[in-house]
């Protein structure tokens, strides 16, 4: 990819490398969500941490170097380090979570559960749309990615709800 960067625009190689991250973090949480609803053959969806390699074995972009160098403006390093660690995060979390499940040899799911994991893959798709669409925050500032956030937090609230009954 080294060789590609020098060619394409620096907006470009910045987007790609989140919109990979994003796809990764759909991707997990689809296979989780599947294990939820699918609990008995949970081993066929083992989630594997893919997020500290882009697919290709790119580097993941919480390596701020690279990103240093094709950071758009108006976009802040420190903001764009927290984006990318936190997707990592996600995506660390969700193995964890899946690994724990086969630790503790848990029999079975709840519809909790699984609606909860339902509503992790709704985030990560609304994430990786609110990526899609930074492109767009230079011209349109953060209204092009409020719906998005705002889909994320009313599906968090949800979240909260289910969580408080237990």
């Amino acid at each position: 990819m080294g060789f590609l960067q020098g060619l394409l625009p620096r907006e470009e190689v910045f987007f790609q490398h989140f919109s990979r991250q994003a796809e990764l973090l759909v991707q997990a949480a689809a296979k989780f969500r599947l294990m939820m609803e699918d609990y008995g053959r949970a081993s066929t969806y083992i989630l594997e941490n893919q997020g500290d390699r882009a697919p290709g074995g790119h580097r993941h972009p919480r390596d701020l170097r690279p990103v240093e160098q094709v950071l758009p403006d108006p976009f802040d390093p420190e903001d764009i380090h927290a984006l990318a660690s936190s997707m990592d995060d996600v995506l660390d979390e969700l193995e964890g979570v899946a690994a724990r499940f086969a630790m503790f040899h848990v029999k079975g799911t709840t519809p909790e559960a699984v609606h909860l994991a339902r509503i992790l893959e709704s985030c990560a798709s609304s994430i990786r749309d609110a990526i899609a669409e930074l492109p767009r925050v230079r011209k349109d500032g953060r209204d092009a990615i409020m719906p998005h956030l705002i889909e994320v937090n009313k599906r968090e609230n949800e979240a909260d709800e289910i969580t408080a009954r237990w």
